[in-house]
């Protein structure tokens, strides 16, 4: 109804109060609304902000776990490989231990070669003495000749 049309001044009047407080009721309403809505609207920013927020810890935990794994990974990587590289030595050693003793054997078997030879020697070189020395008491036989003189003893044949 338009209020223009009406004739009464006090029924128009009251028809404006009463659009008035619709409008003003409606106002309120939608500003309700819209408060209602910025509220939830706010409560979804942070609720997603903090479920952001949450999986922006779970991925730090989750690469500090797997950071952690690595360097452990690491860590025994490096122990095995100094275990090997500790064994290796060790073989090494015990290698060149080995050596040492067989290089010490042999030397010790030329060396009494050597004085077996040197004994064997003497020995040729005193029968030949007595040898000579008999025969020249019985003037039977002829000297036996002395198969080698006596030399010095000579190292170089034992580092050969």
């Amino acid at each position: 109804m338009a209020i223009r049309n009406l004739k009464d001044i006090n029924q128009a009047e009251r028809l404006l109060i009463v659009r008035r407080k619709k409008r003003m009721e409606q106002q309120q309403k939608m500003a309700q609304e819209n408060s209602q809505m910025q509220a939830q609207q706010a409560q979804q920013a942070a609720e997603s902000a903090a479920q952001a927020k949450q999986q922006e810890l779970q991925m730090t935990a989750q690469l500090k776990a797997q950071e952690m794994q690595l360097k452990n990974q690491l860590e025994i990587q490096l122990e095995q490989a100094k275990h090997e590289m500790r064994k290796e030595i060790e073989t090494i050693r015990a290698q060149a231990t080995l050596g040492f003793k067989t290089d010490d054997q042999e030397f010790k078997e030329k060396l009494e070669v050597l004085k077996e030879d040197r004994k064997d020697d003497r020995v040729d070189i005193q029968a030949a003495k007595q040898s000579k020395l008999i025969s020249q008491r019985k003037d039977q036989r002829g000297e036996l000749e002395e198969t080698e003189k006596e030399e010095g003893f000579d190292i170089s044949s034992i580092i050969e």
